[in-house]
């Protein structure tokens, strides 16, 4: 005579495992829709239909880079420091952020600010957890 209910219970795990495991690769497939129109977006210059796509993103950090990106190309360089800190307050050893935050910080003129900047993405590119 078999337990019938180990059985059940090992195939529910198993069931909900393989659903876990789907939403998961379907997430990231909606992930890549979001980013490749997204990236339309920018490259046609339709700046502020690509920040309106940024808040599909599920990773904060990478929406605050591609915000950064978005600004800067549009030429709203305070705006792209802006969202590069916004975005260094949630990742701060990100190495997008730091260097969208340092490309602002220079284009701006703020050279202390770059100089910090600078020396952090340098730790964070090598892996120092000190920044």
């Amino acid at each position: 005579q078999r337990d019938w209910s180990a059985c059940v219970r090992r195939v529910e795990r198993l069931a909900a495992a393989l659903v876990a495991t789907a939403s998961i690769a379907l997430g990231a497939h909606a992930q890549d829709d979001v980013l490749g129109s997204l990236g339309e977006a920018a490259a046609a210059a339709r700046y502020d239909e690509a920040l309106r796509i940024t808040e599909d993103l599920l990773d904060p950090a990478l929406a605050a880079e591609w915000q950064s990106y978005v600004y800067t190309q549009a030429g709203d360089v305070p705006g792209a420091l802006h969202a590069a800190r916004t975005g260094l307050e949630l990742a701060p050893e990100h190495v997008g952020l730091l260097t969208q935050a340092l490309q602002a910080a220079l284009t701006l003129g703020l050279g202390a600010e770059a100089s910090a900047l600078s020396a952090r993405l340098v730790r964070a590119s090598a892996g120092d957890p000190a920044s």
